[in-house]
């Protein structure tokens, strides 16, 4: 509430990581340097939680002394619609340089480690890796591309028995399961086996 608020330091309410930024445009503004009024950062809700915000800040005199004047807009749902664009875009990106080594070769391996790379590159991931499964659902890692620091896997069979119990069932239905921390989150022990 606006009680809650007047009063209080507003470094109170800024990302410890942006903390710096603002704290020096704050101090330029009243030392009346010229700069930039409108500035996007981090600020920190009531229950912790972080949002983007879009910063409009100008100087004025308030009780005879200097003051900010600063108009807050929340820009989540913009960021998040630049993120998505940027997916987008980078999933054009990839398609076409799949679609273009195609193009140039009809040989398939070579096919399978272009994307294997590129879509590892796109997320940033130690690893990415075609898997094939055989008549009995064990099978193995037949494209891999693989950060230097990791072992790789490439050939290894490996006996899913997740897959055996009827889990491939869910895949086939269009499953799809991102995991940032394999022992952070709550998996059946053979797919917690399986992934460490």
């Amino acid at each position: 509430t606006v009680d809650e608020v007047v009063g209080t330091p507003f470094t109170n309410y800024i990302h410890p990581d942006e903390l710096s930024k603002v704290r020096e445009r704050y101090h330029r503004r009243l030392a009346g340097d010229t700069i930039g009024s409108l500035y996007e950062t981090k600020l920190k809700r009531k229950n912790g939680s972080l949002v983007s915000v879009e910063i409009n800040a100008g100087l004025i005199t308030h009780n005879g002394k200097p003051a900010d004047l600063v108009i807050i807009r929340d820009i989540t749902e913009r960021k998040q619609a630049e993120a998505e664009l940027r997916l987008q875009n980078w999933r054009s990106v990839l398609f076409n340089a799949i679609a273009s080594r195609i193009r140039q070769s009809l040989d398939i391996p070579e096919i399978l480690n272009t994307t294997v790379h590129e879509v590892r590159k796109f997320l940033q991931a130690d690893r990415v890796l075609i898997y094939q499964f055989d008549l009995n659902w064990d099978g193995s890692v037949v494209v891999e591309s693989v950060s230097s620091e990791w072992t790789s896997s490439l050939g290894v069979i490996i006996k899913d028995t997740c897959f055996q119990e009827g889990s491939w069932e869910d895949y086939q239905r269009g499953k799809k399961m991102a995991i940032d921390d394999v022992a952070a989150i709550q998996l059946s022990p053979c797919h917690q086996n399986l992934l460490s």
